[in-house]
This record gives structure tokens, C-alpha cells and sequence, in this order.
């Protein structure tokens, strides 16, 4: 089966420490480019100081055991190629899509948060 990028589409990401090798981050597709794609991690919450701007419970993603935070100051932008190569590697692991009602929430939340590093701001205003 094809991969294809699409906004409200999924990832594991590898974010392993030593001690803990086989560690992923769920990262979330919020918009597609012909060439690059612009997401954004989820992590675990563990205070008041994690970006409130989208709050996600566990029930809301599959991936999600409890709750969670969009990390908007990680967002990224990958270009599809590179991706692709990943996933064929298994590096990458394409997860669930997210539901339109969370994937409106963490768009919501890219234009709320205070966290968003200025390139992925311009990228969100200018990709349709």
C-alpha cells in the first residue's frame, strides 16, 4: 500500500534516547505542499508549563494513552521525498489519521500558540 501525505495524517517518529532506543513521537501532517510537508509533535503533558494551545486526551488518537499536548515550538517542515525514503526504510511508521474535530483543534491551536518558530508561521499563512 502507497503512502500518501495528507493533512490529518500521522507518523512515528523515531525520538529515542540511550535509554530508551525504540522511543517515537507521534507527529501530526497539518499541511501538504507539492514537495514538503508542515507538522507537528505530540507529547505527553506533564505541567502547566507545556503549551496549553491544544490539549489532546487519550481517547482523541489511537497512538494517545494519556494526555497530551500539541508541541507547536517542534513543528516542522520535511520534504515528501525524504519521507517517502523513511517509510520504505521503516524508519518512519504512517499511524492513524486524526478525526476532523481534533485536526480542526491543533490547526486551531498553530494559530493560537505563542510557541510557533516564525519559518513555520510563514509557511502555515502562505501554503493553501
Amino acid at each position: 500500500m502507497a503512502w500518501d501525505a495528507k493533512p490529518g495524517g500521522s507518523l512515528l517518529i523515531p525520538s529515542g534516547t540511550y535509554h530508551d532506543p525504540s522511543k517515537r513521537h507521534l507527529f501530526i501532517i497539518c499541511k501538504v505542499s507539492p514537495t514538503h510537508a508542515l507538522m507537528v509533535s505530540i507529547s505527553t503533558w506533564l505541567n502547566d508549563l507545556c503549551d496549553g494551545s491544544c490539549v489532546l486526551e487519550k481517547d482523541q488518537h489511537p497512538f494517545i494513552k494519556h494526555k497530551s499536548y500539541v508541541q507547536y515550538r517542534k513543528a516542522r517542515i520535511e520534504a515528501l521525498k525524504d519521507i517517502k525514503a523513511g517509510i520504505d526504510k521503516g524508519v518512519l511508521i504512517p499511524n492513524h489519521d486524526v478525526n476532523q474535530e481534533c485536526f480542526n483543534r491543533v490547526c486551531d491551536g498553530f494559530e493560537k500558540s505563542k510557541f510557533v518558530p516564525w519559518k513555520m508561521k510563514q509557511a502555515w499563512k502562505k501554503w493553501k
